[in-house]
């Protein structure tokens, strides 16, 4: 439209000054001339105008463009980004918001919505939220979210924009799906520390819930006594049944060790045919001597595996908390000591530990740790033996 003002008050411009220099009736006409001024301003100013225009127009183009670039990158993040202002109400989501939450893309959220979704955090989470942002920091942390079908875990960040004054204007929240993560995390987790076999935990989460326990224990704290289970005669049954066979008697002892136990107490499988047992805080000796005789009756009840019919015993050590040991490992090693001396009697037993038991388990380790160190310090000396042949009198090996 500029450009054809432009070409008219050109046209218009021209042709009056052609009259009034050509024609020589208006050659003198102050009527014409004050027209063809006026009509050369108007020239002038359009000229301007449409310079002016053209550059605004290509501000606004680059302007579009950038909007558009910058709604592609947040339409695209991966992670789901809404701006509150200081009343909570939603100024802008991007399409990541809206697949995260459940809200249609056709809709708006409102502040209805932003506290629904509020609500399914805890409320000590969204106030240690909000006093973390009005302090002037922002807050990280990862959110675990119930929703009526599934559940969620979000990584979350919150922070505020101020205004000169220092007083909030805006509230930013950007938060991104980690469930896939959370759930390979957590599988990895069951796979490191639980057994594929009964789905006990396995030795070293025993060892560290061991350890917790000991921690949790005061000063004028009672103690505790754990149990270390081993099932007799298993190598026998293994030969003569098959593995598979011996599989499934671990799997069913472990059903019947988790019937024996209450919530206060932790079963673990801690490989092969041994069991571990965590009694509660206060366990005393004659509590312990009770509980062994119930699991050594419960285990020694018939397995009906396929067409085979087995019988089996078990033996048990015990050790207790202060008195035996002070740290997992030397609580866990002299139950197994003890364990070694109940089988040593002839098995379907259980016994206490008792300081100078000499023990497989204990020598074993002690054994394998007395090794590692001597490679690591030289103090290996090699000899040979040299194998003489008498009739020629020469050296044949060594």
């Amino acid at each position: 439209m500029a450009y054809a003002q432009l070409a008219l008050a050109l046209a218009s411009s021209a042709s009056l000054a052609a009259a009034s220099l050509l024609l020589p009736e208006n050659r003198y006409d102050s009527a014409v001339l004050a027209l063809a001024i006026f009509t050369m301003s108007m020239l002038c100013f359009l000229i301007a105008f449409s310079g002016k225009l053209d550059a605004l127009r290509a501000r606004l183009g680059r302007s579009q463009e950038k909007e558009q670039q910058l709604q592609a990158l947040l339409d695209h993040s991966p992670a789901a980004l809404i701006l509150l202002n200081k009343h909570f109400r939603p100024i802008y989501t991007n399409q990541k918001f809206h697949s995260l939450s459940g809200i249609s893309d056709d809709s708006v959220p409102d502040t209805a919505d932003i506290e629904r979704l509020l609500s399914l955090i805890s409320e000590e989470t969204r106030q240690r939220i909000r006093s973390t942002i009005e302090q002037g920091r922002s807050w990280e942390g990862e959110l675990h979210i119930q929703l009526a079908d599934r559940e969620e875990y979000v990584a979350a960040v919150a922070s505020a924009t101020k205004d000169e004054q220092g007083n909030i204007e805006h509230y930013i929240f950007s938060c991104e799906d980690i469930s896939e993560n959370k759930a390979i995390a957590n599988r990895l987790f069951v796979r490191e520390h639980y057994s594929v076999l009964t789905g006990l935990p396995n030795r070293q989460l025993a060892l560290k819930n061991l350890q917790r326990t000991i921690e949790q224990q005061g000063e004028d704290a009672s103690g505790f006594a754990i149990l270390h289970l081993d099932l007799d005669r298993i190598r026998f049954i293994n030969d003569s049944l098959g593995h598979h066979v011996v599989d499934r008697l671990f799997r069913e002892t472990a059903e019947r060790l988790r019937r024996c136990i209450n919530d206060e107490q932790l079963l673990a499988h801690l490989g092969a045919d041994e069991f571990l047992i965590i009694l509660g805080e206060g366990s005393c000796s004659d509590e312990a001597s009770i509980f062994a005789e119930t699991v050594l009756s419960k285990v020694s009840e018939r397995y009906l595996i396929d067409t085979n019919e087995i019988n089996v015993s078990a033996s048990i050590g015990i050790s207790q908390y202060p008195d035996h040991g002070r740290d997992a490992e030397t609580l866990l090693r002299r139950a197994e000591a003890a364990m070694f001396a109940a089988k040593g009697k002839g098995g379907n037993q259980f016994s206490f530990y008792q300081a100078g038991m000499s023990s497989q388990a204990e020598y074993r380790l002690e054994t394998e740790s007395q090794l590692r160190r001597a490679i690591e310090r030289d103090e290996f000396k090699l000899h040979f033996q040299p194998v003489i042949e008498l009739g020629s009198n020469r050296l044949v090996a060594a």
